[in-house]
């Protein structure tokens, strides 16, 4: 299946910590497919989102590495962008009290 069969009817993605830094970073493996899915979120085709867990991954190598330029474009994707949002962790029992 293609990706863009794959995503028909698709409003909201999801992203793990591994597809962030492979835009980010621009893994040559998987940039291509990447860029084009998170193209989609800029353009406002899709709304991302991730929690701060994933945050807080992708950050730590950056700052041990002193790669500041990679911190201010981690924070810009994931804290700064319209179409992608970052969401706290809630507790169980947060969610029941809906």
């Amino acid at each position: 299946m293609k990706l863009d069969d794959a995503r028909q009817g698709v409003s909201r993605l999801a992203f793990d910590t591994a597809p962030i830094i492979y835009f980010v970073e621009a893994n040559p493996t998987y940039d291509k497919l990447i860029t084009s899915i998170f193209n989609r979120v800029a353009a406002d085709e899709l709304e991302g989102w991730t929690s701060v867990i994933s945050l807080s991954e992708v950050l730590v190598q950056p700052m041990v590495s002193g790669r500041n330029d990679l911190l201010k474009r981690y924070r810009e994707l994931l804290l700064d962008s319209a179409n992608f949002h970052t969401l706290p962790i809630k507790s169980p029992r947060e969610f029941s009290n809906r």
